[in-house]
């Protein structure tokens, strides 16, 4: 897994994580460039995108934190 795998990386390099700031996310949409963006208006954004959304968006976040916790629950 990528969390657990870099989380490894990090403690190893560092010893400890003192912060975590879960600074990512992506919109529904692509720009011309094919970068994520905002998008199509709310009501043309489709069942699979959300899902998309909500996996990186809310369930990524969950993640990071969850696999972190136990080092900030120690201090």
């Amino acid at each position: 897994d990528d969390i657990r795998a870099m989380k490894k990386k990090v403690l190893d390099e560092f010893g400890t994580i003192d912060i975590l700031i879960n600074n990512a996310g992506v919109g529904p949409g692509k720009s011309p460039e094919g970068k994520d963006c905002l998008g199509p208006p709310l009501t043309n954004i489709t069942y699979e995108d959300w899902e998309r959304l909500f996996g990186i968006n809310v369930f990524g976040m969950v993640k990071m934190t969850t696999e972190l916790y136990d080092i900030f629950a120690a201090k």
